[in-house]
């Protein structure tokens, strides 16, 4: 973020989109959840939520995942 003379920063991108981005997640998740229901059963729906929400945040995770590969193999045994 950029200061400005009065002290007052200013948006950029990223900082919009992380303020948008969860509203607008949940939003489309409850329209989601309204349109299906009834037609697929409660039990897909939430797997396909935790698989995309998965997929969004493994790119994010997997960089620590595989530094630290051998204390999660000692701790998953």
């Amino acid at each position: 973020m950029h200061a400005n003379v009065t002290g007052t920063r200013r948006l950029d991108w990223t900082t919009l989109f992380l303020l948008t981005f969860p509203p607008l997640s949940w939003a489309g998740n409850a329209i989601v959840g309204r349109l299906a229901a009834g037609t697929v059963p409660p039990v897909t729906l939430n797997f396909v939520r935790w698989l995309l929400a998965g997929m969004l945040l493994a790119p994010y995770a997997w960089r620590g995942v595989i530094e630290h590969r051998a204390a999660l193999r000692r701790h998953a045994a």
